[in-house]
């Protein structure tokens, strides 16, 4: 009987120590799974703001292509009329250079009646 007593005491000091092991392996993989979850949410959220930091990049992207076609616009204007006064400023400098040599050789002229 005493020998029974001692395997009843010794399997339920096992049992007992079998579910204390479990039970910290239970709130060990509680805590971890805790801590996923954590990093699962953080996870979440940070992909929620790069989401969102997308979005208002296309956006800004959509409104400064929308920016582009008056200045473009507006260069192309503002070229041809550099263009322009460009052709004018050459049509002027063509038209002095033609001056300027008649009025030399009125001066060539005149200088040589009066000798």
């Amino acid at each position: 009987m005493e020998g029974l007593r001692s395997q009843t005491d010794q399997v339920q000091k096992e049992r007992d120590d079998f579910a204390n092991k479990l039970n910290e392996s239970n709130k060990s993989n509680q805590s971890q799974r805790a801590k996923i979850e954590s990093l699962l949410n953080r996870i979440n959220e940070q992909s929620d703001d790069i989401v969102k930091q997308k979005r208002e990049i296309e956006k800004l992207s959509k409104q400064d292509e929308a920016k582009l076609p008056p200045i473009i616009s507006k260069l192309e204007g503002t070229i041809m009329d550099l263009t322009r006064r460009l052709v004018d400023s050459e049509s002027r400098c063509s038209i002095l250079s033609e001056s300027n040599g008649l009025l030399l050789m009125r001066i060539k002229k005149i200088e040589e009646q009066s000798k």
